[in-house]
């Protein structure tokens, strides 16, 4: 996983291992990335199935039967400020597994799993979450 800053100048990597679906290995690349340098280490990992659309923050990782899921912030709204800063709500979040897809599919698409699921996505909406940028 790879974010950014708001002017897009300083980009870092968060390495989330799927190769098994109930550990949660989760490792931050210490280096700060360029765009380009950022681009050519996606492009340099082998297999890699990127998919692509913004967010403004991780929730958390959730883990269920099986796999864990990974809550990402994918719409917010601005609430208020502090010392100028802004404070946002969580309107809506995306929910991603972990695990690799075509390795442990038939863990993904378990009945249980499939119920525990739906249970996940029917969280109401999470506007008593909230957030702002770092402050530096």
């Amino acid at each position: 996983m790879t974010g950014r800053d708001v002017n897009e100048k300083h980009w870092k990597v968060l390495k989330i291992s799927r190769s098994e679906p109930s550990e949660l290995k989760i490792k931050e690349k210490s280096r700060t990335y360029s765009s380009e340098e950022c681009k050519r280490l996606v492009d340099s990992i082998q297999g890699l199935k990127c998919v692509v659309f913004d967010c403004y923050g991780i929730l958390g990782f959730i883990k269920s039967l099986h796999t864990y899921y990974i809550l990402l912030i994918t719409k917010r709204r601005e609430v208020g400020k502090i010392c100028g800063h802004p404070i946002y709500a969580v309107s809506e979040y995306r929910t991603i597994p972990i695990c690799r897809s075509n390795r442990w599919k038939y863990i993904y698409n378990s009945t249980k799993e499939t119920r525990y699921k739906i249970q996940l996505s029917s969280w109401p909406k999470m506007s008593f979450m909230f957030l702002c940028n770092p402050i530096m």
